[in-house]
């Protein structure tokens, strides 16, 4: 990303005031953290590859998505749908199949 900084500057023993323009790029700020974030990634993979925990830490994630999400998706559409349709579709004038469908939930 880059940004144009300008700044205007009194001439020493004169009346002139002077116009300076400087392009500033921060990739560099990137560049900076890339090592940084490379060596924090190389521990991560480090930890859940090698040990007992990360090990445990992999089938854990994965057994709660695995259970999480359709339980949520079912539990959001299914039994809460009356709480959640009006999140969903917060319109006072609703179309006329989604009004026939409310009239049916409802």
């Amino acid at each position: 990303m880059r940004e144009m900084i300008a700044a205007l500057t009194h001439v020493p023993d004169t009346s002139t005031v002077e116009l300076q323009v400087s392009i500033v790029d921060y990739g560099s700020r990137i560049d900076y953290f890339v090592p940084i974030l490379r060596a924090w990634n190389d521990r991560a993979t480090e930890f859940l590859v090698k040990t007992k925990w990360g090990r445990r830490v992999r089938i854990g994630l994965l057994a709660g998505t695995v259970v999480g999400y359709p339980t949520f998706s079912l539990l959001w559409n299914g039994p809460l749908v009356q709480k959640t349709f009006p999140l969903r579709h917060p319109h006072e004038e609703l179309p006329e199949r989604l009004r026939e469908i409310a009239r049916k939930v409802g």
